[in-house]
């Protein structure tokens, strides 16, 4: 058990938000295991075996696992109730990847006149800390994006700076595809 499966955000989510339950019963345990055997390990292996493919093909893997947050927490999030920055981006406290990728990445947002926080309140979730190893030239950061930036959260309608956002995304991947080849030696 962990603080995130006691709100409901474990292996397999139980809870919306930490708050709503999402079945009217408990799973038994044949339905959890169906679901890992079925889903979560052919998963984790397709993933591993294209990290393996392409840090042999380029000897290196430059990897962000993106992720969309509420505007504001509630009780049942590591920052509680309050108006979240615009980014947030983790690397689990300088673990997963190069400072010099995530300060990339940061850079390019705060360039962007964008609200940055790195590694609060999140501090990067499964798919970095698993497939990364920067000593081995394998790194992985996540980028939450506060989805006020795009999207009306009650009408689920793209905001008026949707385009922009898309454009200013648009450049930094550019920025990585370019800052990944020039580490590659494929």
């Amino acid at each position: 058990p962990t603080a995130k499966s006691q709100t409901g955000k474990g292996l397999i989510w139980t809870k919306l938000h930490g708050t709503q339950p999402l079945y009217d019963r408990k799973l038994t345990a044949d339905e959890v295991r169906g679901r890992i055997e079925r889903y979560w390990v052919p998963y984790h292996a397709a993933v591993a075996d294209a990290y393996g493919e392409l840090h042999g093909r380029f000897g290196c893997v430059y990897h962000i696992d993106c992720h969309s947050m509420r505007a504001e927490g509630n009780a049942y999030d590591p920052d509680g109730e309050v108006a979240r920055p615009d980014f947030v981006v983790s690397d689990h406290d300088g673990k997963s990847c190069a400072p010099e990728f995530i300060d990339l990445v940061v850079a390019h947002l705060r360039g962007g006149g964008y609200d940055v926080s790195v590694n609060d309140p999140y501090k990067g979730a499964e798919l970095t800390r698993r497939y990364s190893d920067p000593t081995e030239g394998r790194h992985s950061l996540q980028i939450e994006i506060n989805r006020r930036l795009y999207m009306n959260e009650m009408t689920i309608e793209k905001s008026a700076d949707y385009d922009s956002l898309k454009d200013h995304l648009s450049g930094l991947a550019r920025a990585v595809c370019a800052y990944a080849r020039s580490k590659s030696h494929g």
